[in-house]
């Protein structure tokens, strides 16, 4: 099984990927918010409330606490370094925590490309990233080898 989402979509990716043990063979993140804390204040308090107020909501919801639980998994980041909806730090922050435990992740960076990549070759480049990526991931899967054909005997009928 596969995960791929952007943004709000690639914290959730994550989340269930650090949730699950092994149910998941790819996971691609793409602008991942890792800790509302760094997000929108306007999407962030009008689900956790204020961070003042509400801390533990803040710190159950990041996952930035949770990268022991990535360290064996498969995954892909893939974030532009002048994102101004999904600041980069986030990444950055996640990069960190992710050295420490020593995980096992892949990377790819679009320098000075936003949200949404702009540059047609920085668009090509992530599309062929992904599909390479994905495949490289799914080549040993189950799920991608031929079905056996099982040989059917023939019944011999009596007449």
């Amino acid at each position: 099984m596969v995960l791929y989402g952007k943004a709000f979509g690639g914290y959730v990716s994550l989340k269930m990927l650090a949730a699950t043990e092994n149910l998941f063979q790819c996971t691609a993140a793409v602008a991942p918010i890792t800790d509302f804390r760094l997000y929108s204040a306007a999407f962030s308090e009008r689900f956790l409330g204020l961070p003042a107020k509400e801390e533990h909501a803040y710190s159950t919801a990041s996952l930035l606490d949770e990268v022991n639980k990535l360290k064996d998994e498969n995954f892909l980041i893939l974030h532009g370094t002048a994102d101004a909806r999904v600041h980069f730090q986030h990444s950055a922050e996640l990069l960190s925590r992710l050295v420490k435990v020593e995980a096992n992740y892949s990377l790819q960076l679009y320098p000075d490309e936003g949200h949404t990549l702009r540059a047609p070759r920085s668009i090509q480049h992530l599309q062929r990233t992904l599909v390479n990526y994905l495949h490289s991931c799914l080549q040993n899967s189950y799920l991608l080898q031929p079905e056996e054909e099982e040989e059917e005997e023939e019944e011999e009928e009596d007449y």
